[in-house]
C-alpha cells in the first residue's frame, strides 16, 4: 500500500492556516500544520515532505529563512517550497 505524501502548511495566523488546511483537505495527503518556523522544523525533522507552503511573514523566523532552514537540513533530498 503506497503511503500518502506529507504537506506542509505554515502560518502565524490560525485563520489562515484554518483557510490553507480546507483548500487543501481535498488532496490526499496527510497534512502537516505548524503556526510557526521553529515548530515547524521541529515538526518535520527525519520526515519526508512533498511540499511546503509557507508564510513568507512570520515573526522570529520568516517564511525565507525556514525554508533555507528547512532545505539545509535535507542534503539532496530538498522539498519544493511555494
Amino acid at each position: 500500500m503506497k503511503q500518502l505524501p506529507n504537506i506542509l502548511l505554515v502560518d502565524d495566523l490560525e485563520g489562515n492556516l484554518f483557510l490553507l488546511e480546507s483548500i487543501c483537505s481535498m488532496i490526499k495527503a496527510n497534512l502537516i500544520l505548524s503556526l510557526s518556523g521553529a515548530d515547524a522544523l521541529e515538526k518535520t525533522r527525519g520526515v519526508e515532505l512533498a511540499l511546503a507552503i509557507i508564510d513568507v511573514h512570520m515573526p522570529k523566523m520568516n517564511g525565507y529563512e525556514l525554508a533555507l532552514k528547512m532545505n539545509e537540513e535535507r542534503g539532496l533530498e530538498k522539498v519544493p517550497v511555494i
